[in-house]
C-alpha cells in the first residue's frame, strides 16, 4: 500500500471519515492526497458544509414551522 491515493479513493475516505474515525494510515495517505489535489480539498469543504447544513436543517424547520404556526384560539 503505497501513500500516494486517487481521487476515486480520497473521496471514499472523506465519506468514511464522517462515519468513522479513520485509521492513522488512512489519515495521513488522505491528508497527503488533499494537500497536492485541489479538486479533492474542494470536495472535502463541500461535504463537511453539507453535513453541517444538514446538521442545522431540523432546527432551521422547527424555527419555520413556529412562526408559520396560527396563534392558539382563546376559549370563551
Amino acid at each position: 500500500m503505497g501513500l500516494l491515493i486517487k481521487c476515486r479513493e480520497a473521496h471514499q475516505l472523506v465519506s468514511e471519515g464522517m462515519d468513522r474515525d479513520l485509521s492513522t494510515s488512512e489519515r495521513y495517505r488522505l491528508r497527503l492526497h488533499i494537500s497536492i489535489c485541489d479538486a479533492c480539498t474542494r470536495f472535502e469543504k463541500q461535504m463537511q458544509l453539507m453535513r453541517t447544513t444538514l446538521r442545522q436543517l431540523p432546527e432551521h424547520i422547527a424555527q419555520t414551522q413556529d412562526q408559520n404556526d396560527p396563534p392558539a384560539a382563546n376559549p370563551p
